[in-house]
């Protein structure tokens, strides 16, 4: 038999065998096309996923709306993706609406998430402050702002941005922010807007001339009463839109000096287990303003430190451990002496020489709970002791990024009350541990949402 070809005028006769051979090394070409498609749209499936760093977890964000790719996640449901007995995949949902935005590490620190900001959802670097209830952006009036802070125009977009004409000024520590109130709109995600968020737009900003950010947002509870009538925190107005199903947040700080990491996260609305090296041990707020808990006593050591705090803040703002004058002088007298630290203050911070790994652990002790701090944890680059003696802070601690790093910290404004665990090491939340198990959880993940 003969395979019939005609092209123009042309007629030939080619052999069936020869024919043959041509469809099948098309049908093998198509073949090995397809299955590099298929393999492309399985990588970025899986790449568009949240991966939880442990062995036997992965967590696959399943998106309603389509977003671009940037430091926020909206996750409307999540399924959790778990091995039985019998090596068989679990799949759990769970309904809670969050918001997760990746943070930038600044050299341990600051760290800076993007908030987008007005009509045009233009990104804003912006440092999240538990120590503070406030956001403020620098206005672009601002004469009296460092030059690399951006600025933002209210009256360039008055449907989205609208001035109160009321002055406040603001203090942050030896820093200091001033100028006009106003209510604008602010985004985590390029699509769901937040509109009514108050925010203080300075004309002046006094020694912050290392603030790396564009802004700041402060989620700590309010300092006063009255605010709560007319001003409402940023977790009132996620839960009040339904965007949160609690006034619940998180946050995780790694630990490492690399400028381009992105491990760090704040999560609006749920924690993340995965984080946790541990229970979580909950705390109430002493106080109904402020993220203030309980505080027993601390100590260096074997040496109990002489003190009249009372109460410890957790404050995502400050990047030390931050305590009265007496006990500060205390610790460095302490090291001196007893393991023969050579400390010298140079423009009110101490650094100080000798062999690290003798020095003690400083210990919190927090509602009968202890909480340890390494000398690799209270001992930055070049001797710098992350401690810092404060005039103001005379009756408290402030557990700032020192301490953060190693405990995850969990806070509750509905139930007022924080919940603080062993942090997981920022070594383990590598990927090239679990990639054997990639290919199986994107299949059935594929084969659900078919």
């Amino acid at each position: 038999s003969f395979f019939f070809s005609s092209r123009r005028r042309h007629t030939r006769f080619l052999p069936v065998s020869w024919a043959r051979r041509c469809v099948q090394e098309t049908v093998i070409i198509s073949l090995i096309i397809l299955e590099l498609l298929l393999s492309a749209y399985s990588f970025s499936f899986f790449c568009l996923g949240d991966i939880n760093k442990s062995y036997n977890q992965i967590r696959i964000p399943v998106q309603r709306v389509e977003i671009e790719q940037s430091s926020t996640e909206v996750l409307d449901e999540q399924f959790l993706a778990e091995f039985n007995d019998n090596g068989e995949i679990l799949l759990q949902a769970s309904p809670d609406r969050i918001y997760k935005i990746m943070m930038q590490n600044h050299h341990n620190v600051q760290y800076l998430g993007v908030v987008y900001i007005g009509e045009h959802l233009q990104p804003y670097r912006i440092m999240f402050d538990t120590g503070s209830d406030w956001l403020w952006l620098a206005d672009k009036q601002c004469n009296q702002c460092p030059q690399q802070i951006k600025r933002y125009s209210c009256g360039d977009e008055p449907n989205f941005c609208s001035y109160e004409f009321k002055k406040r000024a603001m203090q942050y520590g030896k820093g200091f922010v001033s100028g006009s109130l106003a209510n604008i709109t602010i985004s985590f995600d390029q699509e769901s807007l937040i509109k009514n968020m108050q925010a203080l737009l300075t004309t002046k900003i006094k020694d912050l001339d290392k603030f790396q950010a564009d802004g700041l947002m402060g989620v700590g509870q309010s300092k006063k009463k009255q605010h709560s009538s007319d001003r409402h925190s940023i977790l009132d107005l996620l839960k009040e839109s339904n965007r949160i199903q609690k006034k619940i947040f998180s946050i995780y700080l790694s630990d490492t000096m690399n400028p381009n990491d992105m491990s760090s996260e704040l999560i609006f609305g749920d924690y993340d287990k995965n984080y946790a090296d541990g229970p979580v041990v909950w705390h109430d707020l002493k106080t109904e303003t402020g993220w203030f808990i309980n505080l027993d006593s601390f100590n260096l050591g074997p040496h109990d430190i002489q003190s009249d705090a009372v109460m410890a803040l957790v404050d995502s703002g400050s990047s030390l451990l931050i305590m009265g004058l007496d006990e500060f002088s205390q610790i460095i007298n302490l090291l001196q002496t007893k393991y023969g630290a050579e400390c010298e203050e140079q423009y009110g911070k101490y650094y100080c020489e000798g062999d690290y790994s003798r020095w003690p652990i400083l210990r919190f002790i927090i509602n009968g709970h202890s909480y340890e701090l390494t000398s690799q944890s209270y001992v930055g680059p070049q001797g710098k002791i992350m401690i810092s003696g404060r005039a103001y802070a005379k009756g408290m601690v402030i557990l700032g990024d020192v301490y953060m790093r190693s405990y995850y910290c969990i806070f509750d404004a509905d139930d007022k009350k924080i919940g603080i665990t062993k942090a997981v090491s920022y070594t383990h939340l590598t990927l090239p541990t679990i990639y054997s198990v990639q290919i199986s959880v994107v299949a059935v993940s594929l084969k659900k949402k078919i």
